[in-house]
């Protein structure tokens, strides 16, 4: 039995999970993959937490080079090269040649929708694991995920997006990255139950794309393709955030 407060559920659940379902809701109105996140027997007869293989299958060291490049500098490098293309020595007859709008068309469009790359992503070896699964160490863990969460999220991010993208004023996103910042050192330093680490890398790779995405967007001025490539992820980001808090549902429901 998890007597978890009806605040610390809503924090964990509504917290994070209603921008998944705001976003899913408007912008991808598809079923849920139902199988990704499921539920088996643990020690005890307790709920124990269960990933598909693809769900720890995230590549081993954290940190991606490529994802820190800037996407608009990569982009211009892509459109000068095929200028090259088309000015091989000894052709256009001493003009210069540009590809045509179809050709830079295409560049931008798969540097943006090809998928956001994160330039973290945290593996089981960045996280403390214990071997104590019992249901008082889990209670605590997830109200210690609650009660830290309070702590830090007092400003939401899609609302913190939409002032900076319509309005132009950046502090609220910048106050909320910070946040968001603080609360990923502390799921970092975190002691987490053994049989719940796949579920905290999740959470903490969710909360890492938070940040890394609010970060993007913010840095329109640096790199203005990779801004939009942040606001074309979100709906993915959410899909993903959506499973996350489902679990998190169904486990309150049955150990309730």
């Amino acid at each position: 039995m998890f007597l978890l407060s009806k605040k610390n559920i809503a924090l964990l659940i509504l917290g994070g999970g209603a921008l998944a379902a705001l976003l899913i809701a408007v912008l991808v109105p598809t079923p849920h993959n139902g199988g990704e996140l499921t539920f088996s027997s643990g020690k005890g007869g307790d709920p124990a937490f269960a990933f598909d293989g693809s769900a720890s299958a995230i590549h081993s060291g954290s940190t991606n080079s490529i994802a820190s490049s800037n996407l608009t500098d990569l982009v211009i490098q892509r459109y000068g090269g095929e200028i090259l293309k088309l000015n091989l020595p000894g052709s256009g007859g001493g003009r210069v040649l540009l590809p045509n709008e179809a050709t830079l068309d295409n560049i931008v469009r798969e540097a943006i929708t090809g998928g956001f790359l994160f330039k973290k992503v945290y593996v089981a070896k960045d996280f403390r694991a214990n071997n104590d699964n019992a249901p008082h160490a889990v209670q605590r863990y997830l109200e210690t995920l609650g009660e830290e969460l309070e702590a830090h999220e007092e400003i939401h991010f899609l609302p913190a997006i939409a002032t900076a993208v319509a309005d132009t004023n950046t502090r609220p996103l910048e106050q909320y990255a910070g946040q968001v910042e603080n609360y990923l050192q502390r799921l970092l330093v975190m002691v987490v139950p053994s049989e719940w680490i796949p579920f905290h890398i999740k959470f903490a790779n969710m909360w890492n794309e938070r940040a890394e995405l609010s970060r993007a967007i913010l840095a329109i001025e640096n790199d203005p393709l990779r801004t939009i490539a942040a606001l074309h992820a979100i709906p993915k980001t959410a899909e993903k955030e959506s499973e996350i808090f489902m679990f998190l549902e169904e486990f309150f429901r049955k150990t309730s």
